[in-house]
């Protein structure tokens, strides 16, 4: 069996927001994934579910597979760069902000 893989770098949501929603959807029928993340409140649903979609146009493109089949066997996050900017303090001061991206990737097996 062939593994469907679709990855999303430097999105720009910390990957410890976006690991809630990863670890709510890992194990999950692709269909009842969809449904879960379209009516998730977390801003990082919306990137996940365009992930989710894009793994399964590869699987039913790609590799002829039927989406009624189709689970998600492993998501990852991790961490990609970081973006540093300096946030003014008291007396002069500055503080490093860290603006952290993500790195997404989905592998989707089949039932």
């Amino acid at each position: 069996m062939e593994k469907v893989i679709a990855k999303l770098h430097y999105l720009n949501i910390t990957p410890r927001k976006v690991n809630l929603v990863a670890r709510l959807i890992a194990g999950m029928d692709v269909s009842k994934a969809k449904v879960q993340l379209a009516h998730l409140p977390k801003r990082s649903a919306l990137a996940v579910k365009k992930l989710v979609d894009s793994a399964t146009a590869n699987a039913l493109h790609n590799f002829q597979l039927s989406e009624n089949n189709l689970f998600i066997q492993e998501i990852k996050v991790t961490q990609g760069p970081m973006l540093k900017r300096g946030f003014p303090r008291s007396r002069g001061r500055v503080d490093t902000k860290r603006k952290r991206m993500s790195h997404i990737t989905i592998v989707l097996g089949q039932r």
